[in-house]
């Protein structure tokens, strides 16, 4: 380990933003610090202290808001639809990744692995093969046949037209399957998805996630509620993929009432009539719906259990970071982290 050099691409996602980059791959670096490995690391946003060598692929913290406030600019004036949007974010930072492999300011070599994520690493494998290095694919979703097939058949069970996936983005997942060495694949859900559509078993490296742990085993010691309120909490984006609806579904099927839930997270347009008509449904139990984005950990103290109903999650890192928080988790058969759930020891399934 000690001769080979890893770079690790973290794409177009902010690495101070709350999301699995910020999470998964601050923690992939410190690891490969620890056992030797020297470390190159190129993402988007400024780090204190970084823990290896980092480029900042980023803007300045004005180039930032301004390319935050033309995105929106183009969502409301020209609705344009926040897949494209962050399609384009994906191939602007391949192809500066790109650039700056071709042009020698990072350096690649036959003994480096490049690791670099879904849609947004194309034209980056493609410069380092060029220069002899070998690269790893880390699959953050599951392949996106599977995932493309899960999510149609949610979106026209739940009266929803748009298409969860765009073509475009398929076909270049498929591109970077083929290039590619290797793929990462963070869950056995992810594993299988890939020897199902035809992928060699060779070129898959079933590796799960970690997490801070001392980060969150500390949360419940810090909060001082009761918890005599019983709150069920879901940390995620409040979207069909992560099963928001079978959730609320479920909750008025029960004879739950006089309850807390908390959905930490955003809820996107196109499922705001939905998740309206749930909570709306819920009411007249005393059941009490909360929508709050941002930072968990307060929640996380608050909880009387967690719940990730996902008809597709490929791991579901917040799965993890809820057990170290001490609560129980109740997670569907659809969500990758159930390869850590012991039913009846530390949750269900």
């Amino acid at each position: 380990m000690k001769n080979i050099h890893i770079v690790i691409f973290s794409g177009s996602h902010d690495l101070n933003a709350l999301g699995a980059t910020k999470s998964i791959d601050v923690m992939l670096v410190k690891h490969l610090k620890v056992n030797g490995c020297k470390v190159t690391w190129a993402g988007r946003g400024v780090l204190l202290n970084p823990p290896c060598n980092y480029y900042n692929l980023g803007k300045s913290k004005i180039g930032e808001l301004i390319d935050r406030a033309y995105n929106k600019f183009r969502r409301i004036f020209f609705n344009t639809d926040v897949q494209d949007i962050l399609f384009d974010e994906y191939i602007r930072f391949d192809n500066m990744m790109a650039a700056n492999i071709r042009a020698g300011h990072i350096f690649i070599d036959d003994k480096t692995v490049l690791i670099g994520r879904n849609v947004m690493s194309l034209n980056t494998f493609t410069e380092v093969k060029k220069k002899g290095g070998k690269t790893l694919l880390h699959s953050q979703w599951m392949h996106p046949y599977t995932q493309d097939k899960l999510l149609r058949k949610e979106f026209n069970k739940i009266g929803i037209s748009k298409k969860p996936i765009k073509e475009y983005r398929i076909k270049r997942q498929l591109l970077e399957i083929d290039s590619v060495d290797w793929i990462w694949c963070i869950s056995k859900l992810v594993k299988d998805s890939y020897l199902s559509n035809g992928v060699s078993e060779r070129k898959l490296i079933d590796l799960s996630l970690g997490l801070d742990f001392q980060k969150y085993n500390v949360v419940s010691a810090k909060e001082s509620h009761s918890k005599k309120e019983f709150i069920i909490l879901f940390v995620g984006n409040v979207n069909p993929e992560k099963g928001v609806h079978v959730l609320l579904e479920a909750i008025n099927k029960s004879e739950l009432e006089n309850i807390k839930i908390i959905f930490n997270g955003r809820v996107p347009d196109y499922f705001e009539s939905i998740f309206s008509h749930h909570v709306e449904a819920l009411k007249h139990r005393n059941i009490s719906i909360t929508v709050n984005p941002g930072e968990p950990l307060r929640n996380y103290g608050a909880a009387s259990i967690f719940v990730l109903p996902s008809v597709h999650e490929s791991f579901g890192l917040v799965v993890l970071e809820a057990m170290a928080a001490g609560l129980p988790v109740i997670v569907s058969d659809m969500v990758g982290a159930k390869d850590c759930v012991s039913k009846g020891v530390n949750g269900y399934d």
